[in-house]
């Protein structure tokens, strides 16, 4: 980039059914109703799938206007996602099965609204990572078996 040439733009993904995002934070903690990921990174990965396989990241505060912004995603509606916990002292990750809702920032961290659908969460867990397909529809959720 020369001087006065402006940034290069950031290009959100496409809104559809193959688009997986992923945030990662140092750690969360979990009171029974709220996930707060804390520590996030700044920017949501993402990673789409057929008919071309698009990888990048936006940042979190864009993920945030599109997910509020789509006119058919009721953010109040649960989204099917995956919490991935690193436990450092086994070298593996476990992943619990959850619904999402209601996303926004506190302080250094993401809070979500969520029900537990499989596995259970600690109050507090170090490394992890929020896998989140927030365009899928209903039938494509019993079709993944979610």
């Amino acid at each position: 980039m020369t001087a006065g040439e402006s940034p290069p733009r950031v290009s959100p993904p496409p809104d559809d059914e193959q688009t997986m995002y992923v945030h990662s934070a140092r750690g969360m903690r979990f009171d029974g109703h709220r996930l707060v990921l804390l520590d996030l990174a700044p920017s949501t990965v993402y990673l789409t799938g057929q008919p071309a396989r698009i990888m990048g990241h936006l940042p979190t505060g864009m993920f945030l206007d599109r997910w509020y912004s789509d006119a058919g995603n009721n953010p109040t509606r649960l989204v099917a996602a995956v919490l991935s916990l690193l436990e450092i002292e086994d070298r593996h990750a476990r992943d619990v099965h959850i619904q999402v809702a209601l996303p926004r920032i506190a302080e250094t961290g993401l809070v979500y609204e969520i029900t537990v659908v499989s596995g259970s969460l600690p109050a507090q867990s170090g490394g992890c990572a929020l896998f989140i397909r927030p365009f899928l529809t209903p039938v494509a959720l019993e079709e993944i078996g979610l």
